[in-house]
């Protein structure tokens, strides 16, 4: 019943966002956003995830991308959950991408500076971190889930739709 259009339709994409409404966003947030995801925005300007998950049990669970009047960051949205204290993990590790089981390896102190651009639904939520920036300006990105404090973490939000893609492709 929440998503019956996205059901019928067999569509979970949005209007795109107009390049103003990115400005707009970029101007709020005092940050030019990674490209990847300027670019989805201005393809679907939000986005319906339907998420299966499989293992101890069957759950199917709906989370919502926000458009860009919803971004926000996470300190302004969901304070207690920006006070995460993540860990101490050393360059090497961290910057390790090639194993993307799920992993709490979040540096310290980066939960006060990320950006959420999604609904929290069954603890989980979408994260961009403007702290660690490739050299094509890309930001990391992460699904972080609160209820085993950690989350995969990818080398941008491109990387981590294209493994959902990969994944529900499978």
């Amino acid at each position: 019943n929440w998503y019956s259009d996205e059901c019928v339709n067999k569509n979970c994409t949005k209007p795109p966002a107009l390049e103003v409404d990115i400005k707009s966003l970029e101007q709020r947030l005092g940050k030019q956003l990674p490209p990847s995801y300027r670019n989805f925005l201005l393809a679907s300007n939000g986005w319906t995830f339907m998420e299966t998950f499989r293992g101890w049990t069957f759950m199917e669970t709906f989370r919502e991308l926000f458009n860009s009047q919803e971004v926000d960051w996470l300190s302004n949205l969901t304070p207690w959950l920006a006070d995460w204290e993540g860990s101490e993990i050393s360059d090497e590790e961290y910057f390790d991408y090639s194993d993307l089981r799920y992993y709490s390896g979040i540096r310290r102190g980066h939960m006060e500076s990320v950006l959420q651009i999604s609904s929290i639904e069954s603890g989980y939520v979408y994260l961009l971190n403007p702290l660690i920036v490739d050299e094509r300006g890309e930001w990391e990105c992460f699904d972080f889930g609160t209820k085993l404090s950690g989350g995969h973490r990818y080398r941008s939000f491109w990387d981590m739709i294209h493994k959902f893609y990969r994944d529900g492709t499978d």
